[in-house]
């Protein structure tokens, strides 16, 4: 049986496991017309396997920025990162600088951490690409766009006329499309 259904999926450009899964669960019950109903269930297959491989790249990119963000959050909180003053104004350079005195570290440290802070920290987050995050964050306001329409639109219909309802119908499908395209 082994060799039948791998000859069957290499004739009719399908996956083994689908062809498995179809002897195994359905082709009984199909009667005659079992490679008919095998086609058939196949497109199905296909679409299912192409929008899981869709939601899996989906996936892929958004973990993908997830620890990226998480790096950038462990280094700004890494309690190892921030500056050590010493009673001698030792251990972030400034000795080098001839500044010994504890104040004068400290007063040095801040400005040097704040400028740290504006010039290298602050402009290097601006550069971060979460557009994954954007476009997936899009997707949920659309769907609930589209939920809300779908849910209230014969409502519309039934109290305002098909005129407003028409207009309004548009209004929210051109709203659907603009968050879409928004995460792009």
């Amino acid at each position: 049986m082994g060799n039948e259904i791998e000859k069957i999926a290499q004739q009719n450009e399908m996956s083994i496991e689908f062809v498995t899964w179809f002897f195994n669960e359905k082709k009984v019950g199909c009667g005659n017309v079992w490679l008919i109903m095998m086609a058939a269930m196949w497109e199905g297959w296909k679409g299912r396997s192409i929008e899981m491989d869709k939601l899996a790249a989906e996936n892929v990119a958004l973990a993908l920025e997830n620890v990226a963000m998480k790096q950038i959050v462990d280094s700004v909180t890494n309690l190892d990162n921030e500056p050590q003053y010493h009673a001698e104004g030792m251990g972030c350079g400034l000795e080098d600088r001839g500044i010994t005195d504890r104040y004068d570290a400290c007063r040095y440290g801040w400005d040097e951490a704040m400028e740290r802070i504006y010039g290298e920290v602050i402009p290097c987050a601006d550069e971060l690409d979460f557009s994954a995050t954007d476009a997936y964050l899009a997707g949920i306001k659309a769907d609930g766009v589209e939920e809300f329409v779908s849910n209230t639109v014969h409502k519309i219909f039934d109290e305002s006329g098909a005129v407003s309802a028409l207009a309004y119908l548009s209004l929210a499908n051109s709203h659907v499309k603009q968050l879409r395209e928004g995460a792009k």
